[in-house]
């Protein structure tokens, strides 16, 4: 008898989500269209770094790792996707199913994923277009505004950076905070550190936007000041351009290859960029983002901005990390900051 693709599955486990939480995750709390809670493979996990949102797509914030509702139960139940499959057909009572129910819910399964599809390469483009619309109307940033003061506040002096990109900019007035609340949180309208997620060839995939108190003393008061319009997957966030000056752009048609060093955080980079004004500096926003990088003939040594975080998930996702881009044949460096947990600490306390 054919089996029920994972396509149909995942249809029909979808709507028992809250059900699936309850025996996957307890102690997940809902918050609208998504739950937060404590990481289901963690004894005695007090955080709320774990996400799922409301059609089984997944992350664990602290790590990085996601996925799909699948993935979701084989990480929460720590076995292979193989065995999350065999879960959920034993969830949905899926056994004994006869074969031609197997093949009406396959044809619905084909014809909403078709339909998903397209709604999501809509949605995609909508946010991108999005999110170059409000960068693109953002403000320069100088020492007196808001981002410059907040950054001045974090060590950094934009100004005394060599070979800007020129990316950053503030938000033109206040920016609707549109990330999640906590109870009884009121909407936020507020400032915003604006820049735009660029991937190799320099087109704008969305925006990263960091959310700042309207005097620039530091983060919005929100549970998540960092927020992310568009996409980011294979985008990276341009901060300097190294010893040459020159657009990224612009290296392979002059034969040009250099170093790149690449961190995770914009504040840790800036202040790499800073520190080493011969660097050309890119922010990856997280460690994940850093794996998606492709060879292109201007990058030459790859440097790696390394944090000191010592919990076991995050060395072993680095070490992926690493591996990933080994494989990809990058000549590859590491940058370990001296103090605090990353080069931002490191500034800070000189």
């Amino acid at each position: 008898m054919p089996d029920l693709t994972v396509a149909a599955i995942k249809d029909l486990l979808v709507p028992r989500l809250a059900e699936l939480l309850v025996r996957l995750a307890p102690g997940m709390r809902r918050h609208g269209g998504y739950w937060q809670g404590p990481n289901p493979t963690r004894a005695k996990d007090g955080k709320t770094s774990f996400t799922v949102w409301h059609n089984g797509a997944w992350k664990e914030f602290d790590s990085g790792e996601k996925g799909d509702i699948i993935d979701l139960i084989a990480y929460c139940r720590q076995g292979t996707r193989g065995q999350a499959i065999a879960f959920a057909k034993d969830f949905l009572g899926l056994r004994n199913m006869p074969e031609a129910e197997r093949r009406r819910l396959d044809e619905q399964a084909r014809a909403r994923a078709e339909r998903h599809r397209k709604a999501e390469d809509d949605e995609r483009q909508a946010k991108q277009r999005r999110a170059f619309e409000m960068w693109l109307a953002g403000r320069p940033v100088t020492p007196a505004s808001v981002t410059g003061r907040y950054l001045a506040g974090r060590g950094i002096a934009l100004a005394e950076l060599v070979n800007a990109e020129g990316d950053l900019k503030d938000s033109a007035g206040s920016l609707k905070y549109w990330g999640p609340r906590g109870e009884g949180d009121r909407p936020w309208l507020g400032p915003a550190m604006l820049a735009p997620i660029r991937q190799l060839t320099g087109e704008i995939l969305g925006v990263h936007a960091t959310f700042l108190k309207p005097d620039g003393t530091g983060k919005a008061p929100v549970l998540n000041a960092k927020l992310m319009l568009g996409l980011k997957q294979g985008g990276f966030v341009r901060l300097s351009r190294g010893v040459s000056g020159l657009p990224f752009g612009d290296l392979e048609k002059v034969g040009l290859s250099e170093p790149l060093v690449l961190g995770e955080g914009i504040e840790t980079c800036l202040s790499v960029a800073l520190a080493v004004p011969e660097a050309r500096v890119w922010a990856a926003l997280d460690l994940g983002n850093m794996a998606t990088l492709q060879p292109h003939p201007g990058i030459g040594p790859l440097v790696i901005l390394k944090e000191n975080d010592t919990k076991p998930a995050a060395i072993d996702q680095r070490q992926r990390v690493m591996d990933q881009l080994a494989a990809k044949g990058f000549d590859i460096r590491e940058m370990v900051p001296p103090a605090g947990n990353d080069f931002n600490d490191t500034l800070k306390e000189e």
